[in-house]
């Protein structure tokens, strides 16, 4: 599977102590699998957070309100991927995970090119559903093949790297969707095959074009061999939420965390470029630039960070060092996220996003990393997709989509009211996020060893 086995640095019991010990390496070619699924992530994220760009025309040309842009960013796409997502990770636990990540990416690189011809409100929310749909095969695939070919004590730091995918992809749209915005509204849109294009619709599809180099890429990839028993779909299920019945409290909170976690991170990818245009009337693809270059030059300091010094509290013997992590990302993002939207300074605006992102973006992978270890091996894959299936749908169903009530009916001025709102759902989540680490931080590191115990009777990680 790429590597040599050993035990965990966690405190020995009569069943770990069946495992011979070794020294616990990656192979290169784990790093390459690591690497194709980074690049991967980066292609979807593209795709995903490329609305937050185009919003400010799409409000115009469709007359959309920030209701409907807060849906089509979150509810239209978390639908059928959180749908999807426990399905898709009992195939992941059974199946060839490369098989069907590239499948899924054949199916949002289509439906994102279809975007593009959308005409209203309903027919981009059933072209985002399929986004959504083809996205949702990412993160149990994923997140399991890191789990066989990385090893445990280099989780923190590889899932980080996975993750950083995600904020590439958002540099990408970002960086590159502003510049082609901009471009192409000098030039007032794109002549194609005696078609006329408006601007948002060429980004559409040129954001469709990588997907399927990127699904011939996935095939490259060795399926690893699976070492503990397939198990029928009732006895599966039956197992893993009996262990989730088991250390609920821990599990439970720190599902609720992580929820809260994720969907701060949603908040700053959805609205970050409309709140600049309006607060400071930069150009949309202006905008979007300036909002791309932070994400790509300090966005990833905070999950490479996280990584790292989680990685080495563990190594520590500290089992609850994802939740540490965690709370600091909570506690320090605030602060930047307020004085982006108090001051009348656009320098000091960009300083306090600048904080704000660092500190979302090192928390996210931390709540994947930290559900993978609660989770015992053979059921990665499913608990991966019912977790993300719960967190996506809470944090994309509710976050952008809250922002943009608030900013229609309580913070309703047209330069200041969607920043309030921002910062107002911001800290309702980090407060919620804190208390239920308080909470997971009493019985996590109990289900960390039950999961330690399951791996090391079934001779796994």
């Amino acid at each position: 599977m790429g590597h040599e086995r050993t035990v965990a640095a966690l405190p020995p019991s009569p069943q770990r102590l069946a495992v011979a010990p070794a020294v616990e390496t990656t192979s290169r070619y784990g790093w390459y699998v690591l690497g194709i699924l980074t690049f991967v992530n980066l292609i979807s994220a593209t795709d995903r957070f490329l609305m937050g760009v185009i919003m400010v025309p799409l409000k115009t040309d469709l007359n959309l309100s920030d209701t409907s842009l807060g849906l089509l960013q979150g509810l239209a796409f978390a639908l059928l991927y959180c749908a999807a997502g426990i399905p898709l990770g009992r195939i992941a636990d059974t199946r060839s995970r490369r098989a069907m990540l590239s499948i899924g990416c054949v199916a949002w690189t289509f439906a994102t090119g279809a975007c593009a011809f959308a005409t209203s409100f309903e027919s981009l929310f059933a072209m985002r559903l399929i986004v959504g749909l083809g996205e949702a095969s990412i993160m149990p695939a994923a997140i399991s093949l890191i789990g066989a070919y990385i090893v445990r004590n280099r989780l923190g730091t590889a899932t980080s790297i996975f993750m950083m995918g995600a904020t590439g992809g958002k540099a990408v749209a970002f960086i590159g969707g502003g510049a082609l915005l901009s471009l192409l509204a000098a030039q007032g849109g794109l002549m194609l095959l005696g078609v006329e294009f408006r601007p948002w619709q060429v980004l559409f599809l040129a954001a469709a074009l990588p997907g399927i180099p990127a699904a011939l890429i996935l095939l490259t990839i060795r399926e690893p061999a699976r070492t503990s028993p397939r198990l029928a779909v009732g006895k599966a299920m039956s197992d893993l939420w009996g262990h989730v019945a088991r250390h609920r409290v821990g599990v439970l909170s720190f599902v609720v965390a992580g929820t809260c976690t994720i969907l701060n991170a949603h908040l700053f990818a959805a609205w970050a470029p409309s709140f600049f245009v309006r607060r400071y009337d930069l150009g949309v693809g202006e905008a979007a630039m300036i909002v791309g270059v932070i994400v790509v030059a300090i966005g990833p300091l905070g999950g490479i960070a996280a990584g790292v010094i989680a990685d080495r509290l563990l190594q520590r013997g500290v089992e609850t060092a994802p939740l540490r992590v965690m709370v600091c990302a909570f506690m320090l993002a605030i602060p930047g996220a307020l004085l982006m939207v108090i001051t009348d300074s656009l320098t000091l605006a960009l300083v306090g996003y600048a904080m704000a992102q660092i500190m979302v973006l090192a928390g996210g992978p931390q709540s994947y990393s930290g559900i993978q270890m609660l989770t015992p091996m053979r059921h990665r894959g499913i608990m991966s997709a019912t977790y993300l299936a719960l967190t996506t749908l809470a944090a994309m169903g509710l976050g952008p989509t809250t922002i943009g009530v608030f900013s229609d009916h309580v913070w309703t001025n047209p330069a200041t009211g969607l920043g309030y709102s921002i910062l107002t759902v911001l800290v309702i989540f980090s407060v919620i996020g804190l208390l239920a680490l308080i909470v997971a931080s009493r019985s996590f590191s109990a289900a960390v060893r039950a999961a330690q115990d399951a791996n090391a009777t079934e001779g796994v990680r």
